[in-house]
């Protein structure tokens, strides 16, 4: 479910940026349904976001993601829903998982 959540919100986080784009761009055109959509996108994916960090806060490595800086709890969700800790046991395997080994093609 967290992989689920997280991948959602990130496709909800694009689609109520898409809607607040398009409340700007109505300028004075009738928008209320459009800005109506844009609210209700924003509450769904700020629902979603505190579910997730309820998620992470139970987790073990919870104060060390809060004390990095930049690492949040969408963030921390997805790196806890995405890697199996038991299949990468150093920051090498994590990076080859992630794509970053230059060595690996």
């Amino acid at each position: 479910e967290a992989r689920f959540l997280v991948d959602g919100y990130y496709l909800m986080q694009e689609q109520r940026k898409r809607s607040d784009n398009q409340v700007r761009a109505m300028g004075d055109e009738p928008h209320q349904v459009v800005e109506w959509l844009a609210k209700q996108s924003h509450t769904l994916e700020n629902q979603v976001k505190a579910a997730l960090t309820k998620y992470v806060s139970g987790h073990d490595m919870w104060p060390w993601f809060e004390s990095v800086k930049g690492i949040g709890p969408i963030l921390s969700a997805g790196l806890l829903a995405h890697i199996d800790m038991e299949k990468c046991p150093t920051v090498g395997h994590i990076w080859a998982f992630g794509g970053y080994d230059p060595t690996r093609e």
